[in-house]
């Protein structure tokens, strides 16, 4: 008897980046998919730990009962335990969707169905297209200080108290949607009720945040919203327009740091400082000195989506004097339209600490892309498939030390079936002579995606931040030659097949592939609990061949899901795969 694996002991289909589960969902969504998912083909995942030999298929269900993905186990293919289907686009849409799950058609065995998603679908920005000008920020995302802060600023008896903030309502408002605040170097997160849509919504600036951001002169407050399926506003303003407050709430905390270079107050132009690194200065009196040891300089580089690209230095105090950092270029070009902190910390031989205040700086200029991958013996944007290695060099980022890992990955996406290879790379100090990485790919590997397009780019991802891609190199792989045509199935009505009114003669079901040559073998495949292989000699050129499937051949499936296809076998040249049809018989 054939061994059959235990139902539902497979995990849901991974989407890569899903918004997370919210708590108290009245709606009970599995997690969210936003905008982040439709800018080009979703690449999904099953987990399948078990063998899986040549002619298992993956059928992807998204809300309906056709599948909308494949993949097939081909002859060659790698050893896996996590499968990549391609979501067509047009398939995602708004709403509640309650069904995403994967059915498994093992070779010989039932099938297997993962369990199922239930996803909330949203694909609006909150705020909407942000009005123009953007420059200062999004003009749809309005929030209100109270006035006497807005006047007179915060005081050490307002300190004491909170500052209350108002966020106006704004467009595209969503149950679960989070307002994010920043107050200087602080941030509060709140999240919007089901009942709270459509109003305005309060939220309070803490005492301890009032302390912990410190005392400035200038220090900027700022709001954002990220959607209930983890939408961002218009890409061209994601933060409001910033207020400043003067807060002087008697810190006790040292003179906050000056920028020398460019010499500025709170903005940084990049245009303005080209490849020059940026300079901050602060001045150390003779007590200073003589009670501390030691001062360490922190850079903290928000990114505008909210990544962190950190720098820091240490140095042995060397008496009463300006001390001088420099933050390096590629820093600051790394969080364009996005913010930092600067500050400083004097550390003492008993332990003891003390820091400045923050000096609060945004950075204007244009977000550099990643550029793409290149590709030793590319022509053309073409790669000859039977070479026996290629070697990919990716080129260096600034920031990359701030990132936990790198990724060179190969992707030829198609909802017919999806084809990817990932290379791990080391992150570490790269000499300052070198200005790319180099990763070598086995011939074997680069085979697989013979006669495909296929995207090649570098992804850096760190824990509780969304990775980062470059841009993509597309490459043919060797001349394209797309899969063949899914077999037909005559007698079948909506995928299924009734085999009560299948002739005792067979029932039709057609190869309709007609570039053939005579002493081809066309084998028709047919997957499932009882799965046979029919080959078929060419004796006609150029002309589909069609099969006349028996009864008895189809009997033992009854009741039960298959998958169907067929191959190509030509001489001494490599076998080809058609597209698979999903039938149900009955």
């Amino acid at each position: 008897m054939t061994p059959t694996h235990p139902k539902r002991q497979l995990e849901p289909v991974d989407i890569p980046l899903m918004f997370p589960p919210i708590e108290g969902d009245v709606e009970a969504a599995d997690g969210g998919i936003g905008k982040l998912h439709v800018t080009r083909p979703l690449v999904v995942y099953v987990t399948y730990p078990f063998a899986a030999p040549v002619g298992t298929t993956f059928q992807l269900i998204w809300e309906r009962s056709s599948p909308v993905g494949y993949y097939l186990v081909r002859d060659g293919d790698p050893p896996r335990s996590r499968f990549p289907i391609t979501v067509p686009i047009d398939v995602i849409r708004e709403g509640l969707t309650q069904g995403v799950y994967c059915k498994i058609i093992p070779d010989n065995e039932a099938p297997q169905q993962t369990p199922p998603l239930r996803l909330r679908i949203n694909l609006e920005r909150p705020g909407g297209k942000a009005p123009e000008p953007t420059d200062n920020g999004h003009g749809g995302l309005v929030f209100e200080l109270e006035e006497q802060v807005r006047l007179e600023g915060v005081d050490e008896k307002k300190a004491k108290v909170g500052v209350d903030v108002i966020c106006r309502k704004w467009e595209n408002m969503g149950p679960y949607d989070v307002i994010t605040l920043v107050w200087g170097s602080q941030k509060l997160e709140r999240r919007v009720q089901p009942n709270e849509v459509g109003r305005d919504i309060q939220v309070t600036v803490t005492p301890e945040m009032i302390s912990a951001a410190g005392d400035s002169d200038i220090l900027p407050v700022a709001m954002t919203v990220t959607g209930n399926t983890g939408n961002l506003p218009d890409e061209n303003a994601l933060w409001s327009v910033v207020s400043y407050v003067e807060v002087h709430a008697n810190s006790q905390r040292l003179e906050q740091p000056w920028v020398h270079h460019p010499q500025t107050e709170s903005e940084i132009n990049l245009a303005a400082i080209g490849n020059d690194a940026v300079r901050i200065g602060f001045y150390l009196t003779s007590e200073d000195a003589r009670r501390y040891t030691h001062v360490h300089f922190y850079w903290i580089g928000t990114q505008e989506e909210g990544g962190s690209v950190p720098h820091s230095e240490m140095r042995e105090l060397a008496g009463a004097m300006a001390y001088y950092f420099e933050v390096p270029n590629g820093l600051v070009a790394a969080i364009a339209r996005g913010r930092a902190i600067a500050y400083y910390v004097l550390d003492s031989q008993d332990g003891s600490s003390v820091r400045s205040n923050y000096r609060h700086l945004s950075v204007v200029g244009e977000i550099r892309q990643w550029l793409p991958p290149t590709v030793e013996g590319e022509a053309g944007g073409e790669i000859d498939p039977d070479l026996p290695e290629i070697r990919i060099r990716i080129p260096v980022q600034p920031g990359w030390q701030s990132f936990e890992s790198l990724e060179l990955i190969l992707l030829a996406s198609d909802v017919g079936g999806t084809i990817e290879h990932r290379v791990g790379v080391t992150l570490g100090e790269t000499p300052p002579d070198e200005d790319h990485l180099t990763v070598a790919i086995d011939g074997d590997d680069l085979r697989r995606f013979k006669g495909r397009l296929t995207d090649v780019f570098y992804s850096a991802s760190k824990s509780g931040e969304t990775p980062r891609d470059s841009l993509r190199r597309t490459l043919r792989i060797g001349e394209l030659q797309p899969d063949m045509p899914a077999p037909i199935v005559k007698d079948e009505q909506d995928g299924v097949l009734h085999l009560d009114d299948v002739s005792p003669f067979g029932t039709p079901i057609e190869a309709p592939f007609s570039d053939v040559q005579f002493g081809d073998w066309i084998t028709l495949c047919i997957k499932g609990v009882h799965s046979v292989n029919l080959p078929k000699q060419v004796i006609i050129p150029g002309v589909a061949v069609l099969f006349e499937v028996l009864p008895q051949d189809l009997e033992p499936n009854r009741g039960e899901d298959t998958s169907l296809y067929y191959t190509l076998k030509r001489g001494n040249l490599p076998e080809r795969y058609s597209l698979t049809t999903p039938l149900h018989i009955v």
